[in-house]
């Protein structure tokens, strides 16, 4: 059998996809996986992204490394980003001259917007080292719209703004909103972009945990509601694809909130055991590609 360098290495060698789930910024996880290519000299492809895993995808596919990519998670989080807009909260609390509209939520977007367009630095997806798709959900319809095109800030934006928190974005003729309230993992848009090998890593808390406080209660009900559609999914690409599929579960005691800065240690180590236990069923993949019956 070749090694998987001697794969790699040659014409017919098989593309590679990599697809993050949502997960709050549990998804930076994947800097583990990132560090594990980057190493072992694995291309990728293709990335898909959605929500937090949109965010990742997105620092991969502007070409940063994997060092670098930790220190810009870690200056990103602040928690500054995260102001209450109180004309919202005084509509919800029906004060007198309040009004609530469907641009606005319980968070101000502006200040996630201003340092996405810090990051991307105005890029759109063409300027992209990777291609890259972005998955978000229409807020109007609930349909699934996978971004692939235009303003990358707004996309990213888009990918990640869970309602009621952070607010729907008006982008690509739709008002958009988080993509895990439509697919938590899209790997099936994946199979359909023809890339050979997927590996697909989802972020999870464990259910042994009991939720406390509106959000961390929000965050368990969506989770637990896209699971069936997820597993639906991840069976129909399975069904669908006819290579190889990597499923790479990273799981977490207790839920993170966004700002916690101080929880990217525990986010990485969790990444690393994970993406240590799926090394060779990676490198499998890639040595016996061509070998499928």
């Amino acid at each position: 059998m070749s090694s998987y360098l001697d794969i790699l290495q040659s014409p017919k060698r098989p593309k590679i996809g990599v697809v993050l789930s949502s997960g709050g910024i549990r998804p930076v996880a994947a800097i583990e996986l990132f560090e594990f290519f980057e190493q072992a000299h694995i291309p990728i492809d293709l990335l898909v992204g959605c929500s937090g895993g949109g965010i990742a995808s997105v620092l991969k596919a502007l070409g940063h490394t994997s060092s670098e990519m930790r220190q810009i998670i870690a200056e990103l989080l602040q928690k500054k980003l995260f102001q209450i807009d109180y004309r919202t909260m005084a509509a919800l609390l029906r004060l007198p001259f309040s009004r609530f509209s469907k641009d606005r939520a319980m968070l101000r977007n502006d200040p996630i917007l201003e340092n996405f367009e810090k990051l991307t630095v105005g890029c759109t997806f063409q300027d992209l080292k990777i291609k890259t798709i972005l998955q978000a959900t229409d807020w109007e319809t609930g349909e699934e719209v996978r971004l692939k095109n235009g303003h990358l800030a707004k996309a990213m934006y888009a990918s990640s703004a869970c309602m009621p928190f952070l607010p729907p974005i008006y982008h690509e003729g739709r008002w958009l909103v988080d993509g895990g309230f439509s697919t938590f993992l899209p790997v099936l848009e994946a199979v359909s972009s023809n890339v050979d090998i997927i590996i697909a890593m989802d972020f999870n808390n464990k259910h042994s945990y009991h939720p406390k406080g509106l959000m961390q209660t929000f965050e368990h009900f969506i989770t637990l509601y896209s699971k069936e559609a997820e597993r639906v999914e991840n069976m129909l690409a399975t069904d669908m694809h006819i290579h190889e599929i990597v499923l790479i579960d990273v799981y977490f005691d207790k839920p993170i909130q966004m700002w916690e800065k101080n929880a990217l240690p525990l986010i990485f180590t969790q990444g690393k055991i994970a993406v240590e236990k799926a090394k060779k069923q990676i490198i499998h993949a890639i040595e016996t590609f061509g070998n499928e019956v």
